[in-house]
């Protein structure tokens, strides 16, 4: 059964990277759909990739004009399908942001029905979203098995984890476990409000090739980074 895991936090906090650095983990244990969230994506070039289009381009396209002799749902299913990137174990696709005026309702429609039926064919999907959980919200996605919440050590970026929290029972969205990952820290104390995953700390390496806008897919797999990872996705139960 499709394991889907969504990844959120303050803007700063290191979300992408830790999606990067965990859908090359998952990649190891079975077939990933990452989906990148956020309008202004960049998760395809951690993990190599080039974007052809988006879901919201592709939204927009839908809404202008449909060619003749095709119906609405057959040319949204055709470019969805030029959305969709594939990786070394993995495919990516990039939710982008609609451009054009008008309503989305049914687009929005189309793309919960796409990704239901996408998501059967993996074995994880790894939602990397905007901050402000704004994409959960549509519910343009599955049921989440794993919710982890990016932080930074600091007080204001615990304050800004626990209002997602918060945000989370607001608008209903459940998932299996919700955990706490801290990001650029050398150890995750224990909390009553959040179950917590594990901490990232600093590593040279990642350090170095993100100065250099080389892909993660680079980094070796003995890595400080690539081992704590992997300790926080069997914590989570995902391998």
């Amino acid at each position: 059964m499709t394991k889907v895991i969504g990844i959120t936090g303050k803007g700063g906090t290191g979300k992408t990277t830790f999606a990067a650095l965990l859908i090359m983990e998952l990649a190891k244990k079975g077939t990933v759909l990452a989906v990148d969230a956020d309008p202004n994506y960049n998760l395809n070039q951690l993990l190599g990739v080039d974007v052809v289009s988006t879901i919201g381009r592709s939204r927009d396209k839908v809404l202008e004009n449909v060619p003749d002799g095709m119906s609405k749902p057959d040319f949204m299913k055709l470019e969805l399908e030029r959305c969709l990137v594939e990786g070394d174990g993995f495919d990516l696709i990039a939710m982008g942001r609609p451009e054009g005026p008008g309503c989305y309702c049914y687009p929005n429609a189309l793309i919960r029905e796409y990704v239901a039926m996408l998501q059967k064919s993996y074995d994880f999907v790894v939602i990397d979203n905007e901050a402000g959980l704004e994409h959960l919200s549509r519910r343009t996605t599955p049921s989440l098995d794993v919710v982890f919440v990016l932080s930074h050590p600091m007080q204001r970026d615990i304050t800004t984890a626990k209002r997602i929290m918060a945000l989370m029972k607001e608008m209903n969205i459940n998932a299996g476990r919700t955990m706490l990952v801290m990001n650029m820290a050398n150890a995750a104390d224990g909390t009553d409000w959040i179950e917590v995953a594990g901490a990232v700390p600093e590593d040279p390496e990642l350090a170095s090739l993100d100065e250099k806008g080389l892909a993660l897919t680079q980094l070796p797999g003995d890595s400080m980074a690539t081992k704590v990872v992997h300790a926080i996705a069997m914590k989570a139960g995902l391998v």
